[in-house]
């Protein structure tokens, strides 16, 4: 019986120990091994989950899954750990000669190594699946929470101010100095207190985490001149509501104008430029934390909203104070793990909280069903952006299930509207036959580009099948008739032009 509790008791506290105890090499790696393939299984699931959820900026289903992943693995581990006991204690009945008739120093070595980190690893295993604490209210599995805390919520946003970032993956931090550089954060017209954050400075600086005081605030002391700011980083804030989907807004953003307005503005600029001297009266910098455009259809979720171009209805709730409403449809183009963008159509709604698909000019699709993401942003009277809907890509999808795709913007002809659907294929099909021709002819293959050329009938871009013929005559030589193509090719306007090169052939 001695020998049993001492077996029993060496596994309670190191999973393995016991089964050395009793000479049982082949227990020990297998519960071992069990362990290991246990943590790593666990691991994998969790990582092939979060990887789904990476682009969410609302926390409540990250720590859900990261918190059902952490409890299955000290469950699991539990079983291991009594099954272990179990095996330990009837092996340490038997009487029979156990497999392992002799101890080497080597083994010995092995052996204590072995219970050492299984040990450290159950410990582990015990602590994680005990209290749990990732951004959520602290999650016990032995007592209630306390009533009242404060722990930081997960509030990932990544906002680019400017095009300049450091290349490094570490960025140093920017050198200390007499100036301040104050920046508040608001929600609902109240200090955001406990926002964590990180700001890019100058292209190459990256601070310290911040954290905003009760007043919403935080402050970086740098030296006195102009600073810009390239990027902004929020990571938690522990005031942030349970429920619903938030973002960032600068105050920097361009205005909307007609259907335009630039999303990639901040590719154009340095980042904000801020003038840093002795304490200000206020914040250099204001940045607006709101609620994010909600979207009603498509609904959110990994798979694609099925539907057609005459069925298919984007809609919206209506946001607080706006005045007009931006639905950008861009089409998915996924080819093994990576996806690419295209953008297909921007349309300003004012009035309504309703898009119908059937506003965009579609053709046949000879590719098979396409994929489109959805987008809705909301503007001021004035033009000013006050929020967004989520673009990640595991929702607002939809698919065209009637062998339809949609025209892109950058392929619509003046005028196309009055087309008819076959009229709008075929000026479709003939402008993709127009910039085949061009290619052929930048490579040399004259022959190849005038039969093809030959094929284009019908409806065009205005001007283009005058411009790539000219290009045609001036390959050949024929100068005289390449210069009256190109007058035309320019008179007829349209988005035509006459790149400089089809003019190489003549020496212009």
């Amino acid at each position: 019986m001695k020998r049993r509790t001492l077996a029993v008791a060496l596994s309670a506290l190191t999973l393995v120990g016991g089964h050395f105890y009793n000479r049982r090499w082949d227990r020990a790696v297998l519960f071992f091994v069990a362990f290991v393939l246990w943590g790593l299984g666990v691991y994998a699931s969790l990582t092939f989950q979060m990887n789904r959820l990476m682009d969410a900026t609302g926390g409540a289903a990250f720590f859900d899954v990261f918190q059902g992943h952490v409890t299955a693995f000290g469950v699991g581990s539990l079983l291991l750990w009594l099954a272990s006991l179990i095996v330990a204690f009837v092996d340490g009945g038997r009487t029979a000669e156990a497999p392992l008739a002799r101890w080497t120093g080597s083994g010995v070595a092995a052996a204590v190594g072995l219970s050492i980190v299984s040990s450290l690893a159950l410990a582990l295993a015990a602590a994680t699946s005990g209290t749990v604490r990732v951004g959520h209210e602290p999650y016990e599995t032995t007592a209630a929470p306390e009533p009242v805390r404060h722990a930081p919520r997960h509030f990932s946003h990544y906002v680019y101010l400017g095009r300049s970032t450091p290349s490094g993956s570490q960025a140093p931090a920017p050198p200390a100095g007499d100036g301040y550089l104050r920046g508040r954060f608001v929600f609902e017209d109240r200090p955001a207190a406990g926002v964590e954050l990180t700001l890019t400075l100058n292209g190459k600086y990256e601070t310290g985490r911040l954290t905003t005081d009760e007043n919403g605030e935080f402050t970086v002391r740098v030296p006195s001149g102009d600073w810009f700011v390239n990027m902004l980083v929020t990571h938690a804030w522990s005031e942030k509501p349970e429920e619903g989907e938030y973002m960032i807004v600068t105050g920097h953003e361009p205005k909307l104008v007609g259907d335009d307005w630039n999303e990639h503005h901040w590719l154009e600029r340095d980042g904000i430029r801020v003038e840093v001297g002795g304490q200000p009266k206020e914040p250099q910098l204001t940045f607006t934390i709101r609620r994010r455009v909600s979207v009603n259809w498509p609904e959110p979720g990994t798979q694609a909203t099925r539907t057609s171009v005459d069925q298919g209805v984007v809609t919206w709730e209506p946001y607080p104070g706006a005045d007009a409403y931006l639905v950008r449809i861009t089409e998915l183009e996924r080819e093994g793990r990576s996806t690419t963008f295209h953008g297909v159509a921007a349309k300003k709604v004012a009035g309504d909280t309703r898009f119908p698909l059937a506003r965009l000019q579609a053709l046949p699709s000879r590719e098979g069903e396409k994929e489109y993401q959805v987008s809705v942003s909301a503007f001021a009277k004035d033009g000013s952006l006050l929020s967004e809907s989520n673009n990640r890509l595991d929702g607002r999808l939809f698919v065209l299930a009637d062998a339809k795709q949609f025209l892109r913007d950058s392929d619509r002809i003046p005028g196309s509207d009055a087309f008819s659907a076959r009229e709008l294929e075929e000026a479709h099909d003939n402008n993709r036959r127009i910039e085949a021709v061009a290619v052929l002819l930048k490579d040399g293959l004259v022959g190849e580009a005038e039969r093809l050329l030959g094929k284009v009938k019908g409806k065009t871009d205005p001007g283009k099948k005058a411009a790539v013929t000219g290009y045609l005559m001036a390959s050949r030589g024929r100068c005289a008739e390449a210069k009256r193509l190109f007058a035309q090719a320019l008179s007829e306007g349209g988005r035509t032009c006459v790149p400089q090169h089809y003019r190489a052939g003549c020496g212009e």
